[in-house]
This record gives C-alpha cells, sequence and structure tokens, in this order.
C-alpha cells in the first residue's frame, strides 16, 4: 500500500513541475528492422479496414486509434468481413490480438493510455507510467504497451504522455 501511495506521489510530483524524464530514443521503434520494406499489408495480405474507419495498421502488425472501453463488436465493425475476425480476449484491451479466419498471422490492439492493458485508462495507467519512467519496468519500444504510453507518439515517454492520459481519464 506504502509503495502505491508513494508512486501515486511521484506521479503528482512530476505532473507539477516543468521536468520531464524522457527514455531515450532507439531505432527499434516502429521499425520493424528485418531489412525489407514489406508492409504488414503486404506480409499478411489479408485485413482490411473500412473506408469510415479512423483504425490505423502500422506496418508493424498494431491497429491505432482503437479508443477505450471499445467493445469487441465495434472493433469489429472497423474491418471487411467483420464476421471472420476472432479476436485473443473477450474484452477490447491494448495488447488484444486479432486473427482473420483462425489463422496464425495477427494484428495487436493498441488503445491510447491502456499502458497496464486491462482495457481501461485510468490512474493506475499513469503509475504504469511512473514505473517506465523510473526504469523499474522496461517495454521494449515496439511493444503495444510501449505504444500505448507513448501517446504524443514522441518514440520516448515523458511527463507530457502522463498529461495526455490524465486528459483521456478525464473524458
Amino acid at each position: 500500500m506504502f509503495k502505491k501511495f508513494m508512486s501515486l506521489m511521484l506521479a503528482i510530483f512530476l505532473l507539477s513541475t516543468s521536468c520531464c524524464f524522457a527514455l531515450e530514443n532507439d531505432d527499434s521503434y516502429g521499425n520493424n528492422n528485418n531489412g525489407d520494406n514489406d508492409s504488414i499489408d503486404d506480409v499478411i495480405g489479408w485485413l482490411e479496414l473500412v473506408e469510415t474507419s479512423n483504425y490505423v495498421i502500422t506496418d508493424e502488425g498494431f491497429v491505432l486509434n482503437v479508443n477505450k472501453n471499445t467493445d469487441v463488436n465495434t472493433l469489429k465493425s472497423n474491418f471487411v468481413n467483420p464476421n471472420n475476425i476472432t479476436l485473443s480476449t473477450e474484452k477490447v484491451k491494448t495488447g488484444t490480438e486479432i486473427y482473420y479466419n483462425g489463422g496464425t498471422d495477427k494484428l495487436k490492439v493498441v488503445i491510447s493510455g491502456d499502458v497496464n492493458c486491462d482495457g481501461n485508462v485510468t490512474v493506475n495507467d499513469i503509475l504504469e507510467v511512473n514505473e517506465i519512467m523510473t526504469g523499474k519496468k522496461n517495454p521494449t519500444k515496439n511493444s503495444a504497451q510501449y505504444l500505448a504510453a507513448d501517446i504524443n507518439n514522441s518514440k520516448s515517454i515523458s511527463v507530457v504522455d502522463i498529461n495526455n492520459i490524465r486528459s483521456i481519464i478525464l473524458q
């Protein structure tokens, strides 16, 4: 209990100061580093978004711009042939895997702010970002969790991202 309290106090301190702790950039963020230029559409070639979707599929196989509290049917409705899509979880959350026709190729959902991968955006996600910033947790830069924490897509996690998560919580 004391550790959670201290983590929360540190998060509040970071929000109230102008200092900015950021993780160093590296070339692995947003780069599959396999030497070819294949997009996820070329590699998987099976999943297509409907024209009205706000979602984005990255070259690394992440589905971005998924809102907090998105239900399974809403997620599926953003894809052509939604009846052929299965999910790895019953609740849509950061890290949920999307499969087409029961195949093995997959995309991963990223919900901005859902850093602890529970499908919600709460103060617990701010505490998770705090643990990343202080080095207690170290997700790889090309993971769904890291992308969920890097709200402003700056390729580093900072107090700015905590403020953005706070704004998402208040929506």
